[in-house]
């Protein structure tokens, strides 16, 4: 068993989900793994309708960035249901952060916030006998590098007091094929002080005129086999940025929601019950002759009772 943690920064994600769906049911099977999702430039406040699919899809974790959320949109009007959702707005520039997490999964928000330099959401869940924190990061493009990667170090050691491993999601917009400039360097080494590597290596936005690799998977190397696999995957209707499936070993905890419906007998009163049960007049019972009359009196007035 595994957990799947995917990525994708998209401007136009709804209009495509149809073959997002369709592709990552191809590529993996998405019922046997803990499944974290993360999208930017979602337009949540728009989109909520369609993110039906991501309850049939099995989605366990969904990180959001870009989210466009404010105080004047109130969580019940976003909320996807069987998911809990913890946000970050941020109103000043219609960005923001959230997470959604299936209800079944015990998890609480070990930070968040939101400033010039970096915008960010973490959670804490326990599985497998480890404590796991997964956040949602973004950082804007007009940001400077040097204060958002020092925003982060905070960020970082704050986390590591709390959790085991570390699993990071997001657009940094620090392309990482320019290997020999300063803003790379910084970045490698911000990884390197902390143990996370950064597990892509392919581009994931890539348009007529650049290929670029700025959406990034951190994941701690305490655990040589903790990531299983990254697969990239091309949706041009949806995105210019690739859809990001990175496979983690860590069984997936979701559980099958049971109902059961009965009837509260706690404010039972035996006594109102008799007297009401000697109200009703039996003997009437007599004046049917067709059987179905008969059932239809009973069935009435044992309803009535209830």
């Amino acid at each position: 068993m595994s957990i799947t943690i995917g990525s994708i920064n998209v401007r136009s994600l709804f209009t495509g989900f149809d073959e997002l769906r369709d592709t990552v049911l191809d590529e993996t099977v998405l019922d046997e793994n803990l499944d974290i999702l993360a999208l930017s430039e979602t337009w949540l406040n728009d989109a909520v309708p369609d993110e039906q699919i991501l309850i049939d899809e099995n989605l366990d974790i969904l990180a959001l960035s870009e989210t466009w959320l404010n105080d004047a949109v109130p969580d019940e009007q976003i909320l996807i249901p069987n998911y809990n959702i913890y946000r970050c707005d941020q109103p000043s520039r219609g960005e923001g952060v959230a997470i959604s997490v299936w209800n079944t999964i015990l998890c609480k928000v070990i930070c968040s916030g939101n400033n010039n330099d970096l915008e960010f959401i973490f959670i804490k869940f326990r599985l497998s006998n480890k404590t796991y924190g997964v956040g949602c990061l973004y950082r804007a493009p007009i940001s400077d590098v040097t204060m958002s990667l020092s925003a982060l170090e905070s960020l970082m050691s704050e986390v590591f007091l709390v959790v085991d491993e570390v699993i990071c999601l997001g657009d940094l917009n620090i392309n990482l094929f320019n290997i020999n400039t300063s803003k790379v360097e910084k970045f490698y080494s911000f990884c390197e002080s902390f143990g996370l590597t950064q597990v892509i290596n392919e581009p994931t936005r890539i348009t007529a005129y650049s290929s670029t690799l700025i959406d990034v998977v951190l994941v701690t190397v305490t655990d040589a086999s903790l990531v299983a696999g990254v697969r990239l995957i091309d949706l041009p209707s949806v995105s210019d940025h690739m859809f990001i499936l990175a496979t983690l070993n860590i069984k997936n905890p979701r559980e099958t929601i049971k109902m059961y419906t009965y009837r509260d007998f706690s404010t039972f009163e035996i006594a109102n019950f008799s007297e009401t049960l000697k109200s009703i007049e039996w003997h009437n019972v007599y004046l049917f002759d067709d059987v179905n009359m008969i059932l239809k009196f009973i069935n009435d007035n044992i309803l009535y009772l209830c």
